[in-house]
Parts: C-alpha cells; structure tokens; sequence
C-alpha cells in the first residue's frame, strides 16, 4: 500500500479532526495515513492548545537555543514511505536533509509560505524562500501563500490550496442552542441592555491583536454611538490593561476566556467582531456564528485573511482611527447590510470546514504522488 508521512513539530488539540478525516479519506483511496510528532517546547505549553492522536507515532525531539532550533529524528520512518510532508519552519534543521538530498521518497512542504511577521528582506526570509524551492509538492494554508511561493520560484502547478480550517460543527451546534435561548436573554445575563449595539473581541490580549487601538477606538464608538457595548473574551499579556479599562467603562463586559457554549453566547449575544489587529483562524469563529468582521489592512495578518471578502463577510478598513471607527458605526446604522454580511459568514462557514480542508488534502497528496519522478525536482 502507498504510504504518506506527515510530520509535526507538535500536536494541536485543531488539527487531530483533520487527521482522523484526513486519514479516513486516504485509505479509501488506497493510501496509509502515518503521523509523528514531538514534545511541545516549554514556552509552547502555557498556550494550553495540546492535542493527542492515539494512532500517531513519537519522534524523538530536541530544542536548542531556547526552542530556536528543533531537532526531530524521524528518518526512519520516513524511508518506508512515498510521501514525506513536512511543515516549512526555519527552526525545524532536521528537515533540510529529506529536501536537499536524493531520496526514493517524495517530499512535500506544507505552511505559510512565508513569516507574514517578519522581514521579507531579512536573511531568514531569504532563506526560507530558498529552502521553500526545495520540494516536489507544496500544500499552501490559503490562497495567501500563492504569491509567497511565486516569488520563492515555486511551480505553482505543484500547489495545493488547503483552505487552512478549524472543526466549527460543534460550534455551529453549540451557535445553534445559544440562538435558541435567544439574543434578549443572553445579553440580560451577561449584563448588555437589549437594545444594545454589541461588538465583541475573541482572541489573546496582546499587541500583535492592537487591543490597545480596540479599546481607544471602543471609547470613540461609545461616544457616537451611545448604545454600543463591547465584550472582551480572552486573556493575555494585556489583560491589567484590559481589567483597569473595564473597571473603568460600565459598557464593557469582561468574560475571561471563552470556550464551549459560553463561546457560542458571546457570539450570538452580539452584533459584529471586532478585531484591528492580525487575524488568523479565529475567523472562522465568527463565521461558524454569523457574525461579520472588522479588522484593518496590514502586511502581518496570517494567511486565513484570505478568507474575509470585504463588503461581503467583513470589513477591512485603513489602519487608521477615523476609519476604523467609521466603519463600525455605519454597519450599525446600516441593520440590512448588516444581516446581508452575517448571511454570508455563516455561507463562509462551510466553504471553510474542516472536512473540506480534508478533502483539498487528500486530494493533493494523491496528485503529488502522481507527479513526476524523484525527488526535489
């Protein structure tokens, strides 16, 4: 039977539902399905996101230089299959012998593209975008990566979009009970008056996701909009800012992190998600409830902004104050655009579901199977 390696640095609690699809869908076409993965860094422990695959296999791993390097010995394995997927990431070194030496296996990429954080002219990136050449088969998280790999010099005929995804159906499930409660009653319990306009933030406290611009821009919204209201779900390294904001602005509700089905109540419970800062899969949350984005144009969001289709399923504004500010307060005026937006997330949801990501993969590893001979071509 052909047989496919997919090797993580670690395992996250998002991406087990994707393997147990991922490896269903596989078998019914004839190909086994192993996964490795290592032990999680000690500074990757507090993000409290670890997952287990009961079927999958231990590789031996080894950090340097404070988790700047990672060494993984999984060459073993590798040399019983045809197929060898790796994540593209500086830091993983054990990688560079499968991409750069001659093997009887394929190798396959699969990752951003690029460090959309970084500086595209810094040597790390120069590198990367070297390194990144060095495969027969790319699997690219959105179609964000595209470009990335263009001007890597990548074939782009060798590129498969996977639609990076999280399992929303038991959110959407969880959405579902919330809405049955109903809007008036969620919003009594958490404290917002009925007739509240409602944005919320759902994510980590911190500067990559500009809370410190939400709360100012949240100031100037109450001021135009005396009926707006605003939930704070997360936690971070701003969370002292964000206790003394709230402590300070009786319109602004402090939840804490929110999982399971206070998740769904603080997204049904408002109206739009506001989020300035770099927004990543978090997405998908709001569109599993309906409920349409605004964020900023800016180089250092990940590749699932690819996702938010302006004017359609979400806002993306200038980085400034008086657009951001704009935008929200004109969605509130606007109630029918508004819905026509939360239509639309909610027809997002399943474009971006899990299972499809499954199946663009299994579909892509066939294809790179297929393709030519060797290896690094």
């Amino acid at each position: 039977m052909t047989r496919v390696l997919i090797i993580e640095k670690r395992m996250t609690h998002y991406r087990v539902p994707l393997y147990e699809r991922l490896r269903v869908l596989l078998a019914n076409r004839g190909i086994e399905l192993l996964v490795g993965y290592g032990p999680a860094h000690a500074s990757e422990v507090s993000r409290n996101d670890a997952g287990a695959l009961t079927w999958a296999t231990d590789v031996p791993t080894r950090y340097l230089l404070g988790g700047r390097i990672c060494l993984q010995s999984f060459g073993a394995a590798a040399r019983t299959c045809d197929l060898l997927v790796v994540t593209q990431e500086n830091k993983l070194v054990s990688n560079l012998p499968h991409q750069f030496l001659p093997t009887r296996y394929k190798v396959a990429l699969w990752g951003h593209g690029g460090n959309l954080q970084g500086n595209p002219h810094g040597l790390a990136e120069r590198w990367k975008r070297m390194v990144s050449r060095r495969a027969d088969w790319w699997f690219a998280y959105t179609d964000h990566t595209l470009p990335l790999l263009a001007q890597a010099g990548f074939d782009p005929r060798k590129v498969t979009v996977l639609g990076n995804a999280i399992d929303t159906e038991a959110l959407q499930g969880l959405c579902a009970q919330s809405e049955a409660e109903g809007v008036d009653a969620l919003r009594a319990r958490l404290g917002i008056p009925r007739q509240a306009f409602t944005g919320l933030f759902l994510g980590t406290f911190n500067a990559e996701k500009r809370v410190d611009f939400l709360l100012e821009a949240a100031v100037e919204i109450r001021r135009r909009l005396p009926q707006f209201e605003l939930i704070l779900a997360g936690s971070g390294p701003e969370q002292v800012a964000v206790d003394q904001f709230c402590r300070a602005h009786a319109w602004c509700h402090p939840v804490g992190q929110a999982r399971g089905r206070l998740k769904s109540d603080v997204l049904i419970a408002s109206d739009v998600i506001l989020n300035p800062g770099m927004v990543g899969l978090g997405i998908l949350d709001g569109f599993a409830a309906g409920r349409p984005m605004l964020t900023m144009r800016s180089p250092r969001h990940s590749p699932e902004i690819a996702y938010l289709r302006a004017g359609v399923n979400g806002e993306m504004t200038e980085p400034e104050m008086s657009a951001y500010v704009d935008a929200v307060c004109r969605l509130h005026e606007d109630s029918a655009r508004r819905a026509q937006m939360a239509s639309a997330a909610k027809v997002s949801a399943q474009t971006y579901s899990i299972q499809a990501m499954a199946e663009r993969f299994a579909t892509g590893i066939q294809l790179a199977l297929q393709s030519g001979t060797g290896s690094q071509a």
